[in-house]
């Protein structure tokens, strides 16, 4: 068998010949890609494996059957998803299936891929996958990330369907190497992989636990003197402020008042799709009067000057007490500021 390439077509050339080497009968298969190895199935014909290029540019796995005259009486093309195939070993097992291994590439990954395939020509497709829950998604949602392993044996995309049921209502194609998908909330789901193929249909199904993907544990706020301004960075189907006092707000972001200083429990409650959420916080206001230190007494003597700086915002009234030997002696001041005192 040796193998000859045209500018028209890819072919190969098969001769039998005796123990000497003398001819017995040749053929030549058209439009055929890289031969790779030949078994004598006896009266039964022969069996050639192959890689032939698809229309779509993959590399495909091709078992070829012929009669005793090497005449084509059966073809069929394998591939694992959407990897360029490339054989590597041919065997014939003693139960008359054949064995063939192949490297599978793509772009970002090479394996090793392993056919049975029965003396029809059929594979009987494997689905598989496999769960990644580091989504990325935000807070409050319920995601996974499912991972295609599935071998669907035969390239035959026009006769081939594979589905993906979530087990939420929702479905959709299984062709592609990985996809995601967002529960309406977290829980126990059944994921089913359900895969057809001109050899039959073959279904896999497993339980999943969604969980939410990290709830929000605190809120924000700024405090000025006794005000204090609130937020939640996440959405919520309600938000119920609760702000120690009595006082109560229901917006995403709220403004709140306190009568004096001190320190509050302020909660608030809200909800998302992995449910009800409740989020509570000290938070301290403060409103006391400045206290500036001066010096218990201060003298001057008469014709002397006391200078006292106290900042543009402060207003300091001193009162006379006492006049001693010619100088004055003041020892009690209010300081106003703000309207304290």
């Amino acid at each position: 068998m040796h193998f000859e390439d045209t500018l028209a077509f890819n072919n190969i050339y098969i001769v039998k010949t005796n123990l000497n080497g003398d001819s017995i009968t040749s053929a030549k298969i058209l439009s055929t890609s890289l031969p790779f190895g030949i078994y004598s199935l006896g009266n039964d014909g022969y069996i050639m494996a192959s890689s032939k290029v698809s229309n779509n540019s993959y590399s495909n796995l091709e078992l070829t059957r012929l009669d005793t005259a090497f005449q084509v009486t059966g073809t069929r093309q394998y591939r694992y998803k959407n990897f360029n195939e490339r054989c590597f070993s041919f065997k014939t097992a003693y139960d008359g299936t054949f064995l063939v291994a192949a490297s599978a590439d793509s772009v970002f990954n090479r394996n090793i891929h392993i056919l049975k395939i029965k003396p029809d020509l059929c594979v009987d497709p494997v689905p598989s996958f496999t769960i990644n829950y580091n989504t990325g998604y935000g807070p409050g949602v319920s995601g996974i990330i499912i991972n295609n392993t599935s071998d669907y044996g035969i390239a035959d995309s026009i006769n081939t369907t594979a589905m993906i049921y979530f087990g939420d209502g929702d479905s959709a194609d299984f062709f592609v190497d990985s996809l995601s998908h967002i529960y309406p909330g977290q829980g126990t789901y059944t994921i089913t992989v359900v895969i057809t193929t001109p050899c039959g249909t073959q279904s896999y199904s497993q339980l999943v636990v969604v969980p939410c993907s990290g709830q929000p544990s605190s809120f924000t706020y700024t405090s000025n003197l006794l005000t204090i301004n609130t937020g939640y960075n996440f959405s919520g189907s309600f938000y119920n402020w609760d702000f120690g006092d009595g006082g109560t707000a229901n917006t995403q972001t709220a403004t709140h008042t306190y009568g004096s200083s001190g320190t509050y429990y302020v909660c608030l409650s809200t909800a998302n799709s992995c449910g009800n959420i409740q989020i509570c916080d000290s938070v301290t206001v403060d409103c006391t009067a400045p206290v500036i230190p001066f010096l218990p007494v201060a003298k001057a003597c008469i014709g002397s000057t006391i200078s006292i700086d106290a900042g543009s915002r402060f207003k300091l009234f001193m009162e006379q007490r006492a006049i001693h030997a010619g100088c004055r002696v003041f020892n009690s001041w209010s300081i106003y500021s703000n309207g304290y005192q």
